[in-house]
């Protein structure tokens, strides 16, 4: 139990693979849903004595019957692999430039300033073809739709629930994308909705807020396959100057659910406020439970390589400060050394989606990442780490070596620079990684769903044993109850003989402690001893064998009293010894019938 959750892999320097373990607990699951489905058959066969005791008994099967369901609905949630991937860093540190270099299309707006306003989330479709925009306004019930339309070539508005100003400025913007490419509308597209400020105007100043919380975006990513799907989330850079760009940060830390991240490093700024501000705000969600991202588990990039050389490299022994007590050493994470804007020319080049700047950048850069006669020059993953684990740190350096050495006997130039510019690595470390950091989650996330039925199974018969414990305290209080009204009873036929004179009382054995002793006492011993026998250890049904009892049990004192005190009475007593009692028998017989009911 302690291996499978992940909290226990936070200081491992390779996520285990847990798919043999996942298929264990898988079954475990299974078998517990059908454990749960029979006991919900058999608990409503248990004998009950009473129409409430049925109602409860059925009430815990189908209680027990919805906890197996729920583990049968987190079974069946686990077809899908999928893995958050969330983006964070610096403004400028090259984290929108890294996505469009995963997706091989230049579709998220890029600056040198702070660009990214709303947080973006990238979901992935089959084909460009059915790629889409989804915005969501602040308000309720506020959202668009932009889907592409293969037949026109161009963008449409699917669905509009934003205000008419706000649709007519969207409007506007495809009427400026027409006769571009799909991913050129895009870029031109999520730019203008990443500017939209309040009021429906593009404005400038930190005081304006974007009209916008969430754009989810549809297009390929490349990542996804062989069970695995990835969610893409980009988020605004820590340093911004403008205030709303940080709430968005924050907003986005925290729905980031089990989320591997990705920190984007620009050496220039390592030191500076933006990285250590980032941190402490992962830290703090993590500390509050507002965002499950695990920075232990996540990858470090240091980015623009191409500008630095071998200066980056010496980042890779730094530490990473977060307060006056709290560092993230480089060399115990997985660190890897790369250029975006590289990964981004050579991947788009692949494809054929380079513009003509960007075609002029791919023939002045990209073949200085590689160069054959300066091998320590470029080839940026002969830096990379695996933490502390040096076999997984030989791993992925000669899974780069070996790609490139491939590369080089074939002439394979895209594979050669996809290499030498350090994206192969990272990618293939993020599919080799996902896969594991999915079945841990499922397994994680399995195991909790197991635990919390057993758990509320658990507390089911918990409650009923205090729901039948309640019962007897009931019983009990009942009990007493009917022994006050015996008392009672005495109290008020003894008020009606009060004529008798006191000390006729007193030789008769009427008075209040002879009539104690040899009355009210044995009838309510008798009552409690035999109430609690029949109702607790017999379970019969309260009906005329205890009524019997009851009438027994008054005869039998009665007998006794006549005996004790035959030689004295006269007549006259005689009569209103009669006449006390038959009222006294007369006034509990009553009183009996009406509590037999009640019980």
């Amino acid at each position: 139990k302690a291996l499978i959750k992940l909290g226990e892999f936070t200081k491992a320097s390779e996520l285990l693979d847990m798919a043999q373990v996942f298929d264990k607990i898988k079954a475990s699951g299974e078998k517990m849903a059908d454990l749960l489905d029979k006991a919900s058959l058999d608990i409503p066969n248990i004998k009950c004595k009473s129409d409430s005791s049925r109602t409860y008994i059925n009430k815990v099967a189908q209680r027990i019957k919805g906890e197996g369901n729920k583990i049968r609905e987190k079974l069946a949630s686990f077809d899908d692999n999928t893995v958050n991937l969330c983006f964070i860093g610096a403004y400028s540190s090259g984290k929108s430039t890294l996505i469009n270099a995963l997706l091989g299309y230049r579709i998220l707006p890029t600056s040198l300033e702070s660009k990214t306003a709303i947080m973006m989330q990238i979901c992935g479709v089959p084909d460009k073809e059915k790629s889409y925009i989804e915005v969501c306004g602040k308000a309720p019930g506020e959202k668009a739709k932009i889907c592409w339309n293969k037949d026109t070539k161009t963008l449409t508005l699917k669905s509009c629930t934003l205000p008419v100003e706000v649709r007519g400025e969207i409007q506007g913007v495809f009427e400026s994308c027409r006769g571009k490419k799909l991913h050129e509308q895009f870029y031109t597209c999520l730019d203008s909705l990443n500017s939209l400020k309040d009021g429906g105007n593009p404005k400038e100043g930190e005081n304006q807020e974007c009209i916008f919380n969430l754009i989810t975006i549809g297009f390929p990513i490349p990542l996804d396959g062989n069970g695995l799907k990835f969610i893409i989330t980009d988020t605004p850079g820590t340093d911004s100057n403008n205030p709303n760009h940080k709430r968005v940060l924050k907003e986005a830390l925290s729905r980031q659910d089990n989320s591997i991240a990705i920190f984007v490093i620009n050496p220039i700024k390592f030191e500076g406020y933006a990285n250590h501000s980032l941190l402490k705000e992962v830290l703090k969600q993590q500390m509050e439970k507002k965002n499950y991202l695990d920075m232990d588990q996540s990858f470090f990039v240091i980015n623009w390589m191409d500008c630095y050389g071998k200066e980056g490299y010496k980042f890779e022994s730094k530490s990473m400060p977060i307060d006056g007590n709290r560092a993230i050493n480089l060399s115990d994470v997985k660190l890897f050394f790369l250029s975006s804007e590289i990964a981004f020319l050579v991947r788009a080049n692949k494809i054929g989606s380079l513009n003509d700047d960007d075609k002029k950048d791919y023939k002045r850069r990209v073949p200085e990442c590689y160069d054959k006669d300066d091998p320590d020059f470029g080839r940026y993953y002969s830096h990379n780490h695996f933490g502390r684990s040096l076999s997984g740190t030989e791993r992925i350096r000669k899974e780069s070596a070996a790609a490139l050495s491939r590369a080089e006997k074939e002439n394979d130039d895209y594979m050669k620079y996809l290499v030498s510019s350090g994206f192969y690595s990272l990618i293939k470390e993020i599919r080799s990684y996902g896969h594991r950091h999915a079945v841990a989650v499922k397994t994680s996330a399995l195991l909790q769903g197991m635990e919390t039925a057993c758990k509320s199974v658990s507390d089911m018969v918990l409650e009923t044993k205090l729901g039948t414990d309640k019962d007897i305290e009931k019983i009990n209080a009942s009990l007493q109850a009917e022994i006050d009204r015996v008392n009672s009873i005495i109290t008020e036929t003894k008020a009606e003989f009060s004529a008798v004179p006191p000390d006729i009382k007193r030789q008769l054995g009427i008075d209040a402690d002879s009539f104690y002793d040899n009355v009210k006492k044995p009838v309510e011993n008798d009552l409690r001893e035999n109430l609690h026998k029949f109702l607790f250890f017999f379970q019969v049904k309260v009906d005329e064998p205890l009524e019997q009892l009851v009438h027994e049990k008054v005869a039998d004192v009665e007998r006794k009293y006549k005996e004790q005190y035959s030689l004295m009475r006269t007549k006259k007593l005689e009569d209103v010894r009669s006449s006390f009692i038959n009222r006294f028998i007369e006034k509990m017989a009553f009183r009996w019938k009406t509590w037999v009911k009640v019980v």
